[in-house]
């Protein structure tokens, strides 16, 4: 990193630069619309993304040309071009080389007047091969870094930034950056210069078989629908892969042509029918009817229609050169970076009276432009599980995963504004939400939904003042989706690790699409770009329909990562003791494995959220491996236990040493357990040594808020301190723990309550954790005892617990 780091300080800071990889290539999205900053080059030097460092030609970087010399039979095409000596027509200015024979690469500067004037230009020399070219905007060259031939591009003796001037741009180079103004160029001039893949989106339709084209445009009769279907499909799915291969921009869905194709039919083809059809051409993973020399022609001849139907006209900008392409969708894309959308619209508009096109049009190739901009390659998958550089980072352990998006919909009134305000106090403050582990990260509240002044009212009741320092929380009330690249800019800049956007509706007021729209929840999979690239966790608040379930299009439940649902309890659910400040939260979706049901009661007094545990419509149902296997390391933390020493836990109902350690394995990477690797003898006597893991519960795991020592204020009821009063159930015998550890353990079993009796009221006493948060405060009441346990309910509670009889105090005979 530090060669390339100090040159890249050495250079100019008015630059726009590219981070670039080890194919010379840019790997970042967008890199001619978005260049970075030298700080931001020097952050992906240090993620070792950065392999060589490249500069924006033209306008972005102050009017750079940069001529590329790629031969030594350039220097004769120079002095043809030119007139001149070749020393006179290319004066001595920056240069870089890649230290390969005849190749480098000459830095000019190009007066402002000239900028609207020139674009990038390809001129090609008697060698095969060997050529100039003359880059301007919608490019970018390497100055410095790793070269894939050689040991790397490096200045040209005495031509480096220090030690020389940046020349002006000669005549004869603008003079060849000339547009083109006719476009009545011959077929054999048109024909010598065509080249795949063009500048431009071919519709798919048009490199069709020409039998393929006429069942598209008019359908079959019933008794060959099938049969011609099966052939449109195929070719549709193979000219699109085949064009996508190449690197070919195109118009046209292959689904929704083959969905157009159906109901063109007569009688028109069911959805089902379609289904079946696509299905299995996807099977077949089937090539186009056409050959490659084929397909070209098709292309060669639409592109020289649409050259000869546009002859005549006056346009802005050269329609079909790639620079000029590229100048345009760098100015749809500044423009739609200004911050003020009555502004956005104005410039959008002049631009397309200018270019005369649809201001709709310009945005819409736009957005397609930014999507296909991607570089397509791919990875060998042993490349690309070696690239992990950590595991799964949680906000809130087993909960709220790192670098992912989610959607929490509900019934208005449900209060997912108020859970989402108590998850951003936690993860702001570091503390733990309900004896779960937080990761402390910067957050940004972004609230579109509600009034200011009930924001307001909202948080000062949930205590952010006081604990919340400053500088952790953000939050913003005029955002909208359309303005994503503030958004971007604004995470570039403060690193926030969790956003919550509430609310999904409120936000996209300035949307054209409906609710029911697709292309409404589009704007999610920008979120996920997001969160891939800065490793930002995003909370979508959105409501439920009438139904109770996400409103609008099923894009916005298939476009995120998690889809929690918060609901009110069922009538049936109330009968069985929850009560009305109680809501169940179903994870209905889950790419981090956290898919299930949970308890939760709204404390109004501060709007804080108690954790009671996993939901279910039996109170007797078993609860599952994993979670009696977090309570039981939860009660013995901070010891370490390998999956064949749990075995003999009774709690554990008799589970194999392999189901043991595969759950041990899913609480880890949920964050809720750690592990720790070890080395032992294995008992062959040759000395050999075996690895194998333990897992544990750190102290820092557990939840620092204390038992509250004080009782409800219940008649005739006393407390005795519960100092002292700190029993668990005793762990499994271990040889090798710890004398301290050992020496606690003794301590808690001296400690059992044996004087509890069925129809006592009692106070949970035993350690922090889960089981702590939910009895927090509590009255408990005996309902049977048995193996050293009460089996214990409090009021408005849906289940009972079984609590070791060491960790419960009586408050009040029976």
């Amino acid at each position: 990193m530090g060669a390339l780091d100090n040159i890249l300080r050495q250079m100019p800071d008015e630059l726009a630069w590219v981070a670039v990889g080890r194919n010379k290539a840019p790997y970042l999205k967008n890199w001619s619309i978005h260049p970075l900053s030298k700080q931001e080059v020097v952050s992906e030097i240090a993620a070792g993304r950065c392999h060589a460092i490249g500069v924006l030609c033209g306008t972005p970087s102050g009017g750079l040309l940069f001529v590329d010399v790629d031969g030594a039979s350039c220097d004769r095409l120079v002095e043809k071009l030119s007139g001149l000596p070749l020393a006179e027509a290319l004066p001595k200015t920056v240069g870089v080389t890649s230290g390969r024979p005849g190749r480098c690469q000459l830095i000019y500067r190009v007066t402002r007047e000239h900028w609207d004037a020139i674009a990038t230009r390809k001129l090609k020399a008697a060698v095969p091969g060997e050529g100039l070219e003359l880059r301007w905007d919608g490019c970018q060259s390497v100055v410095t870094g790793h070269h894939p031939q050689t040991d790397g591009y490096r200045f040209l003796p005495g031509q480096s930034f220090e030690e020389c001037a940046i020349a002006p741009a000669p005549g004869w180079m603008l003079q060849q950056m000339q547009p083109q103004t006719s476009l009545t160029a011959s077929w054999q001039a048109f024909d010598r210069q065509f080249r795949l893949p063009v500048n431009a989106a071919v519709p798919l339709y048009c490199c069709l078989s020409r039998e393929n084209r006429h069942l598209f445009d008019e359908g079959v009769p019933q008794g060959c629908r099938d049969n011609s279907g099966a052939r449109l499909t195929r070719d549709l799915l193979g000219t699109a892969g085949y064009l996508a291969g190449i690197g070919q921009m195109f118009e046209g869905d292959p689904r929704q042509m083959l969905d157009t194709f159906c109901q063109r039919c007569s009688p028109p083809l069911s959805e089902r029918d379609g289904d079946r059809l696509w299905k299995s051409a996807v099977k077949d993973n089937p090539g186009p009817s056409l050959s490659p020399e084929q397909i070209e022609g098709c292309i060669k001849g639409w592109l020289w229609r649409q050259r000869q139907e546009s002859a005549g006209k006056p346009p802005a900008i050269a329609p079909d050169s790639p620079a000029d392409f590229q100048s345009t969708m760098t100015a749809v894309g500044k423009i739609l970076q200004i911050p003020s959308r009555a502004r956005q619209t104005w410039e959008l508009n002049q631009l397309a009276r200018r270019l005369r096109q649809p201001p709709d049009s310009l945005r819409a190739m736009f957005y397609d432009y930014q999507h296909e901009s991607h570089d397509f390659a791919p990875r060998d998958v042993h490349d690309f599980l070696a690239s992990r550089t950590e595991e799964r980072q949680w906000l809130v352990a087993g909960y709220i995963s790192a670098a992912t998006t989610i959607v929490l919909y509900a019934d208005g009134g449900t209060g997912k504004t108020l859970l989402a305000y108590d998850l951003i106090k936690a993860i702001a403050s570091g503390r733990p939400w309900n004896g779960f582990r937080t990761q402390q990260v910067k957050c940004l509240l972004v609230q579109t939904d509600e009034p200011e002044i009930d924001t307001r009212e909202r948080l000062d009741i949930a205590g952010y003042a006081e604990e919340v320092k400053r500088g952790w929380v953000a939050i913003e009330q005029h955002w909208q989706f359309s303005q994503m690249h503030q958004l971007r800019l604004w995470i570039t800049r403060e690193r926030p690790g969790f956003v919550v956007i509430d609310s999904l509706t409120s936000a996209n007021r300035a949307a054209t699409a409906e609710e029911k729209d697709t292309t409404y929840a589009s704007s999610l999979y920008d979120l996920v770009d997001l969160a891939n690239d800065f490793g930002c966790t995003f909370l979508v608040l959105h409501h439920e329909n009438k139904g109770g379930a996400v409103r609008g299009t099923t894009a916005i439940r298939n476009n995120v990562s998690e889809v929690w649902h918060l609901r009110r309890p069922k009538p049936a659910e109330v009968n069985q003791g929850l009560g009305r400040n109680h809501r169940i939260l179903d994870v209905e979706k889950s790419r981090s494995g956290c898919s299930g049901n949970y308890t939760l009661e709204l404390n109004v007094e501060d709007y804080s959220w108690s954790y009671q545990g996993e939901h279910s419509e039996s109170v007797r149902d078993e609860r599952p491996l994993s979670a009696r296997l977090l309570d039981y390391l939860e009660l013995h933390h901070g010891i370490r236990y390998e999956p064949q020493e749990l075995l003999g836990v009774e709690d554990l109902g008799g589970a194999t040493r392999d189901t043991i350690r595969k759950s041990l394995e899913r609480l880890r990477k949920k964050g809720l357990v750690e592990a720790e690797h070890r080395l032992k003898d294995n008992g062959n006597g040759q000395g050999g040594k075996t690895r194998y893991k333990v897992y544990f519960v750190p102290d820092a795991r557990m939840s620092p808020r204390a038992v509250s020592s004080e009782p409800e204020t219940q008649a005739g009821s006393s407390v005795e301190s519960l100092d002292g009063c700190n029993g668990a159930q005793p762990p499994v015998q271990r040889a090798e723990s710890p004398p301290a550890e050992e020496a606690q353990v003794v301590g808690r079993q001296k400690r059992v309550n044996s004087n509890l009796q069925v129809g006592d009221r009692c106070r949970y006493c035993g350690p922090s954790g889960s089981i702590a948060v939910t009895c927090r405060g509590r009255a408990l009441e005996v309902l049977a005892i048995a193996d050293g346990k009460a089996h214990v309910k409090a009021p408005k509670w849906a289940y009972a617990y079984d609590i070791p009889l060491a960790h419960l105090r009586t408050i009040k005979p029976a």
